[in-house]
Protein backbone atom coordinates (compact mmCIF):
# COMPACT_ATOMS: atom_id res chain seq x y z
CA UNK A 1 0.00 0.00 0.00
CA UNK A 2 1.52 3.35 0.02
CA UNK A 3 -0.08 7.14 0.44
CA UNK A 4 0.00 10.30 -1.20
CA UNK A 5 0.77 13.35 0.02
CA UNK A 6 0.19 16.77 -1.22
CA UNK A 7 1.68 21.00 -0.71
CA UNK A 8 0.40 23.67 -2.07
CA UNK A 9 2.92 26.83 -2.38
CA UNK A 10 0.60 29.17 -3.24
CA UNK A 11 1.50 31.30 0.30
CA UNK A 12 5.46 30.92 -0.06
CA UNK A 13 5.92 34.19 -0.09
CA UNK A 14 9.44 34.52 2.19
CA UNK A 15 12.53 33.64 0.83
CA UNK A 16 14.05 33.39 4.03
CA UNK A 17 11.87 30.45 4.44
CA UNK A 18 13.67 29.01 1.59
CA UNK A 19 16.99 29.46 3.03
CA UNK A 20 16.16 28.23 6.50
CA UNK A 21 14.83 24.69 4.35
CA UNK A 22 18.00 24.25 2.52
CA UNK A 23 19.42 22.72 5.92
CA UNK A 24 16.90 19.92 5.69
CA UNK A 25 18.80 18.33 2.05
CA UNK A 26 22.32 17.74 1.03
CA UNK A 27 24.86 20.74 0.44
CA UNK A 28 24.80 19.16 -3.23
CA UNK A 29 21.14 19.15 -3.94
CA UNK A 30 21.11 22.72 -2.11
CA UNK A 31 23.85 23.72 -5.04
CA UNK A 32 22.00 22.82 -7.19
CA UNK A 33 18.53 23.79 -6.43
CA UNK A 34 19.78 27.67 -5.75
CA UNK A 35 21.45 27.91 -9.60
CA UNK A 36 17.47 27.34 -10.64
CA UNK A 37 17.15 31.09 -12.07
CA UNK A 38 13.26 31.03 -11.52
CA UNK A 39 12.53 31.25 -7.40
CA UNK A 40 9.72 29.47 -7.72
CA UNK A 41 11.63 26.54 -9.56
CA UNK A 42 13.91 26.77 -6.58
CA UNK A 43 10.59 26.27 -4.45
CA UNK A 44 9.49 23.41 -6.02
CA UNK A 45 12.89 21.47 -6.16
CA UNK A 46 12.76 22.55 -2.63
CA UNK A 47 9.81 21.23 -0.91
CA UNK A 48 9.45 18.11 -3.01
CA UNK A 49 12.45 16.71 -1.75
CA UNK A 50 11.44 17.54 1.67
CA UNK A 51 8.09 16.30 1.48
CA UNK A 52 9.40 13.07 0.55
CA UNK A 53 12.44 13.03 3.29
CA UNK A 54 9.67 13.89 5.99
CA UNK A 55 7.59 10.90 5.29
CA UNK A 56 9.86 8.23 4.10
CA UNK A 57 11.24 9.44 7.29
CA UNK A 58 7.87 9.20 9.27
CA UNK A 59 7.41 5.94 7.52
CA UNK A 60 10.48 4.64 8.36
CA UNK A 61 10.92 5.92 11.67
CA UNK A 62 14.39 7.40 11.06
CA UNK A 63 16.13 10.38 11.02
CA UNK A 64 16.61 12.61 7.83
CA UNK A 65 20.50 12.23 7.96
CA UNK A 66 19.90 8.35 7.86
CA UNK A 67 18.15 8.04 4.16
CA UNK A 68 19.58 8.77 1.15
CA UNK A 69 17.99 9.84 -1.79
CA UNK A 70 19.40 8.87 -5.48
CA UNK A 71 17.93 8.50 -9.11
CA UNK A 72 18.53 5.61 -11.82
CA UNK A 73 19.77 6.47 -14.92
CA UNK A 74 16.21 7.05 -15.93
CA UNK A 75 15.51 9.45 -13.31
CA UNK A 76 13.50 7.96 -11.33
CA UNK A 77 13.95 8.40 -7.50
CA UNK A 78 14.56 5.90 -5.19
CA UNK A 79 15.67 5.58 -1.12
CA UNK A 80 19.34 4.03 -1.66
CA UNK A 81 19.71 2.62 1.93
CA UNK A 82 16.40 1.48 2.21
CA UNK A 83 15.07 -0.76 -0.96
CA UNK A 84 11.85 -1.57 0.37
CA UNK A 85 10.42 1.77 0.02
CA UNK A 86 9.20 3.31 -3.28
CA UNK A 87 8.39 6.80 -4.05
CA UNK A 88 7.56 9.20 -6.58
CA UNK A 89 7.38 13.28 -6.95
CA UNK A 90 5.80 15.46 -9.37
CA UNK A 91 4.98 19.12 -9.40
CA UNK A 92 3.05 21.54 -11.40
CA UNK A 93 2.41 25.61 -10.52
CA UNK A 94 1.16 25.72 -7.25
CA UNK A 95 1.18 21.72 -6.31
CA UNK A 96 3.59 19.61 -5.24
CA UNK A 97 2.28 15.55 -4.66
CA UNK A 98 4.60 12.34 -3.63
CA UNK A 99 3.54 9.15 -3.55
CA UNK A 100 5.25 6.47 -1.16
CA UNK A 101 5.16 3.30 -0.33
CA UNK A 102 6.14 -0.32 -0.58
CA UNK A 103 5.03 -1.20 -3.77
CA UNK A 104 6.14 0.44 -7.27
CA UNK A 105 4.20 4.01 -7.61
CA UNK A 106 4.07 6.47 -10.81
CA UNK A 107 2.31 9.93 -9.80
CA UNK A 108 1.85 12.63 -12.20
CA UNK A 109 0.14 16.33 -12.05
CA UNK A 110 -0.18 19.20 -14.76
CA UNK A 111 -2.34 22.01 -14.67
CA UNK A 112 -4.96 22.24 -17.94
CA UNK A 113 -3.64 25.23 -19.55
CA UNK A 114 -4.33 25.77 -23.62
CA UNK A 115 -2.12 23.09 -26.00
CA UNK A 116 -2.18 22.55 -29.42
CA UNK A 117 -4.18 19.40 -29.34
CA UNK A 118 -2.27 18.38 -32.42
CA UNK A 119 -0.06 16.77 -30.19
CA UNK A 120 -2.41 14.65 -29.43
CA UNK A 121 -1.47 12.50 -32.49
CA UNK A 122 1.99 12.28 -31.98
CA UNK A 123 1.82 11.46 -27.95
CA UNK A 124 -1.13 8.76 -28.06
CA UNK A 125 -1.15 5.00 -29.13
CA UNK A 126 -4.21 4.62 -32.20
CA UNK A 127 -6.53 2.98 -29.63
CA UNK A 128 -6.02 6.71 -27.32
CA UNK A 129 -6.33 8.64 -29.86
CA UNK A 130 -9.40 7.29 -32.09
CA UNK A 131 -11.18 7.71 -28.04
CA UNK A 132 -9.78 11.03 -28.03
CA UNK A 133 -11.81 11.81 -31.47
CA UNK A 134 -14.73 10.80 -30.38
CA UNK A 135 -14.63 13.45 -26.92
CA UNK A 136 -17.04 16.51 -27.50
CA UNK A 137 -15.10 19.61 -28.50
CA UNK A 138 -15.75 20.96 -25.17
CA UNK A 139 -14.34 18.20 -22.81
CA UNK A 140 -11.42 17.22 -25.49
CA UNK A 141 -8.91 19.56 -23.20
CA UNK A 142 -9.58 18.32 -20.35
CA UNK A 143 -9.75 14.24 -21.86
CA UNK A 144 -6.29 15.49 -23.19
CA UNK A 145 -4.75 16.09 -19.74
CA UNK A 146 -6.19 13.08 -17.82
CA UNK A 147 -4.56 10.87 -20.59
CA UNK A 148 -1.17 12.51 -20.39
CA UNK A 149 -1.18 12.71 -16.77
CA UNK A 150 -2.30 8.64 -16.59
CA UNK A 151 0.57 8.34 -19.58
CA UNK A 152 3.56 9.71 -17.41
CA UNK A 153 2.49 8.27 -14.22
CA UNK A 154 2.77 5.09 -16.00
CA UNK A 155 6.12 5.51 -17.57
CA UNK A 156 7.17 6.81 -13.66
CA UNK A 157 5.75 3.90 -12.25
CA UNK A 158 8.28 1.82 -14.72
CA UNK A 159 11.19 3.88 -14.11
CA UNK A 160 12.07 4.35 -17.55
CA UNK A 161 11.29 8.85 -17.88
CA UNK A 162 11.31 10.14 -20.88
CA UNK A 163 13.56 7.14 -22.67
CA UNK A 164 9.81 5.73 -22.82
CA UNK A 165 7.87 6.76 -26.03
CA UNK A 166 4.32 7.97 -24.75
CA UNK A 167 2.36 6.80 -27.77
CA UNK A 168 4.34 2.95 -27.53
CA UNK A 169 1.66 1.79 -24.97
CA UNK A 170 -2.22 2.08 -24.64
CA UNK A 171 -4.57 3.23 -21.53
CA UNK A 172 -7.54 1.41 -21.13
CA UNK A 173 -10.16 3.99 -19.76
CA UNK A 174 -13.50 2.51 -19.03
CA UNK A 175 -14.65 4.42 -16.51
CA UNK A 176 -13.24 6.21 -13.49
CA UNK A 177 -13.00 2.96 -11.74
CA UNK A 178 -11.32 0.85 -14.44
CA UNK A 179 -8.23 2.61 -15.74
CA UNK A 180 -5.91 -0.08 -16.86
CA UNK A 181 -2.55 -1.03 -18.86
CA UNK A 182 -1.57 -4.39 -20.15
CA UNK A 183 2.52 -4.12 -20.76
CA UNK A 184 4.12 -6.98 -21.54
CA UNK A 185 1.85 -9.56 -19.69
CA UNK A 186 1.62 -7.56 -16.80
CA UNK A 187 -1.55 -5.01 -15.40
CA UNK A 188 -0.99 -1.86 -14.23
CA UNK A 189 -3.86 -0.03 -12.29
CA UNK A 190 -4.91 3.94 -12.54
CA UNK A 191 -6.60 6.21 -10.30
CA UNK A 192 -7.52 10.05 -10.95
CA UNK A 193 -7.80 12.22 -7.71
CA UNK A 194 -9.92 15.41 -7.78
CA UNK A 195 -7.61 17.92 -6.20
CA UNK A 196 -8.40 21.06 -7.97
CA UNK A 197 -10.44 21.87 -11.11
CA UNK A 198 -7.44 23.32 -12.69
CA UNK A 199 -5.74 20.41 -12.76
CA UNK A 200 -5.28 16.46 -13.53
CA UNK A 201 -3.68 14.46 -11.38
CA UNK A 202 -3.08 10.63 -11.63
CA UNK A 203 -1.67 7.51 -9.76
CA UNK A 204 -0.55 4.29 -10.81
CA UNK A 205 0.73 1.09 -9.45
CA UNK A 206 1.29 -2.27 -10.04
CA UNK A 207 -1.83 -3.19 -7.29
CA UNK A 208 -5.45 -2.17 -7.73
CA UNK A 209 -4.99 -0.87 -4.24
CA UNK A 210 -5.04 3.21 -3.65
CA UNK A 211 -5.38 5.29 -0.64
CA UNK A 212 -8.91 6.41 -1.07
CA UNK A 213 -7.59 10.40 -0.04
CA UNK A 214 -4.86 13.03 -0.20
CA UNK A 215 -3.35 14.71 2.57
CA UNK A 216 -3.12 17.90 1.65
CA UNK A 217 -1.48 20.69 3.50
CA UNK A 218 -0.71 24.52 2.70
CA UNK A 219 2.78 25.78 2.78
CA UNK A 220 2.98 27.29 6.38
CA UNK A 221 1.48 23.75 7.90
CA UNK A 222 3.88 21.92 6.39
CA UNK A 223 6.55 24.59 6.90
CA UNK A 224 5.88 23.80 10.87
CA UNK A 225 5.35 20.65 10.65
CA UNK A 226 8.50 20.13 8.89
CA UNK A 227 10.35 22.50 11.42
CA UNK A 228 9.21 20.41 14.51
CA UNK A 229 9.18 17.19 13.45
CA UNK A 230 11.72 15.98 11.03
CA UNK A 231 15.23 15.46 12.87
CA UNK A 232 18.40 15.95 11.55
Amino acid sequence: MFSIYCVSIKNFKEEDKLVYLLRYISKEKADKLMKFRKIDDRKRGLISEILARYFICDMLKVKNSEIILSTNKYGKPFVKNYSQIEYNISHSNEFIVCAIGNQPVGIDIEQISNIDLILSKKVFSVQEYEAFRKIGNSKKREYFYLLWTLKESFIKAKGFGLYMPLNSFNINIVNENNIYCLYEDNKYYFKEYKLDPCYKLSVCSNKKEFPKRIEIFDFEEFYNLVDCNLVQ
